[in-house]
């Protein structure tokens, strides 16, 4: 029970930084001292807007695995089908992922956004989408090569080179989000 608790709560920090992310870069504004100003209706926008696009994957994520045991039971392991399966399964998870992403600082923002209208706001996009997704992919490969590398350190240095990564690919994925919104839906140009 106080497992659940803790995530729980983790959850909601969560929710209410990247709340406050968006709505510092995308309107300016400012936090009150160190916490952010509380938005709960935003935050509980945000939130369901993630369960829907959960919701909206796991189709997705049913088709891959049964075209990779597929792949795996006609090619007996052969390497090159299952990586190109790989491939363009994460190619197809990162275009869509972030074709639908200006949902998420919309509902930050209390605006309303549907699935269709992120879709025809980020039309033409798809191969800087697929750029973008590999090239983070690559990023957290490289994250977690070098945290191979604390492998054998005390265990609370290991820790925190990992909980080091993860916050910096967080925060790397929080900013594409906002700049997707930003330019895509907003029409703000990249600088």
């Amino acid at each position: 029970m106080a497992v659940h608790s803790w995530y729980t709560c983790y959850d909601c920090c969560g929710l209410l930084v990247i709340v406050a992310w968006h709505r510092f870069i995308l309107l300016e504004d400012s936090t009150h001292f160190l916490l952010p100003k509380f938005h709960g209706r935003q935050i509980l926008s945000y939130m369901w807007r993630v369960i829907l696009i959960v919701l909206l994957f796991i189709p997705i994520y049913l088709a891959y695995f049964a075209l990779a045991l597929i792949f795996v039971d006609v090619s007996q392991f052969n390497f090159t089908a299952l990586s190109l399966l790989a491939f363009a399964s994460t190619c197809i998870y990162y275009v869509l992922l972030y074709r639908l992403s200006p949902i998420l600082p919309a509902a930050a923002l209390g605006n309303k956004l549907s699935f269709g209208e992120a879709i025809k706001a980020t039309k033409g996009a798809t191969f800087s989408f697929v750029v973008l997704g590999f090239s983070l992919a690559i990023l957290s490969i490289l994250f977690s090569f070098a945290e191979l590398l604390f492998m054998h350190s005390p265990m609370a240095i290991m820790i925190g080179v990992q909980i080091l990564f993860a916050w910096l690919i967080f925060l790397l994925n929080l900013s594409i989000i906002t700049t997707i919104y930003g330019h895509y839906v907003e029409g703000r140009p990249l600088r």
